[in-house]
């Protein structure tokens, strides 16, 4: 496992890494991919993709995961005029309006190629 030099012992960054990976870190750094969409740029929460795209279904493993604000991944401070649809809350149009899963997945996966990482 790599390390960020540049992140003090106990910062969140370390944690997060020592966790997950450096991917997670990554994800931060690309922001909401379907706000990216929008021509926006939000934190992300880190949306990990399931067996058949539901919820409550078992995890695809921590490689399988894309990037999404609160409000896109749990409808958190969402506006459907701002935001467009929430996975959490209509996960169909969602997917309409941004892509499948695995299209998100590879749209990530492209931009995380092009960044060298």
């Amino acid at each position: 496992m790599s390390w960020d030099d540049k992140s003090p012992p106990g910062s969140w960054k370390r944690e997060l890494e020592m966790r997950h990976g450096r991917r997670y870190l990554e994800l931060q750094e690309i922001g909401c991919i379907a706000c990216r969409q929008l021509g926006k740029w939000s934190a992300p929460d880190i949306h990990h993709l399931n067996l058949g795209g539901h919820a409550g279904q078992k995890r695809r493993g921590n490689d399988y995961t894309i990037p999404l604000c609160p409000a896109h991944h749990r409808g958190v401070f969402w506006r459907e005029e701002d935001h467009g649809p929430s996975l959490a809350l209509h996960p169909s149009r969602f997917r309409e309006v941004f892509g499948t899963d695995d299209e998100l997945l590879e749209k990530v996966n492209e931009l995380l190629a092009k960044r060298g990482k």
